[in-house]
């Protein structure tokens, strides 16, 4: 049974900021900085700002990255061809927060869900718990903050790579967030996360091609 309210909670700027630098320079006491999520948080409406916030710099930092490595390879580019990138620019801004919070609240039902099953629990959603698991599993994308950086402005392969590093990283907070949420051994962590782990082991093998295309770059 799903029982969820419209009570969003408020957004606190500083606590998002707080969180996400304790999750960035220690990874080490990620545990205990999402148990303290999971005890005391704003409300959703933190998460829905962290995430759609965390899509617009990814979306910045690819774009740029792309624009830059095409402008050293080419040189600057036609009109046309800069009026796309900008129209790319604007819809990813747009489009991409929205695409963003809407996946990360399956994501998260969908956890929250398995997460029950697991424990051998009613299946019921209050919405207490549900935003608990939301905004840790919000937060558990503060590794995102680097994609800001341009990183194909220095070749493909340095952007794959990242791309694998921030991806291992933010699926190691998401499971961690797992296992604090549910207080679960590290197996069950992985099967109330698998859908997460699945697209994280997908993005690798579905841009292969990065790494070549990197490596045969003069």
């Amino acid at each position: 049974m799903i029982r969820l309210s419209a009570d969003l909670g408020r957004f606190d700027p500083s606590y998002m900021i707080g969180k996400a630098l304790s999750l960035l320079l220690n990874p080490a006491g990620a545990y205990y900085t999402m148990l303290e999520i999971r005890e005391s948080h704003p409300g959703l409406l933190t998460g829905i700002v962290f995430v759609a916030l965390i899509s617009v710099l990814e979306a910045l930092g690819q774009l740029l990255g792309i624009f830059l490595a095409i402008h050293t390879l080419l040189g600057p580019l036609p009109g046309m061809a800069g009026v796309f990138l900008a129209r790319a620019l604007l819809t990813s801004l747009v489009v991409g927060p929205i695409v963003g919070v809407i996946g990360w609240l399956i994501l998260t039902l969908i956890s929250y869900v398995i997460g029950k099953i697991v424990r051998g629990e009613p299946v019921e959603v209050p919405m207490g718990e549900f935003s608990s698991l939301a905004v840790m599993f919000a937060f558990a994308a503060a590794p995102g903050i680097l994609m800001i950086i341009p990183w194909m402005a220095a070749g493909p392969a340095l952007a794959w790579l990242v791309n694998l590093a921030v991806g291992a990283w933010s699926y190691y907070y998401t499971w961690t967030a797992a296992r604090a949420m549910f207080e679960v051994d590290e197996m069950k962590a992985v099967i109330i996360t698998a859908i997460q782990l699945l697209m994280f082991l997908w993005s690798l093998i579905s841009t292969p091609w990065a790494f070549t295309a990197g490596v045969a770059l003069p």
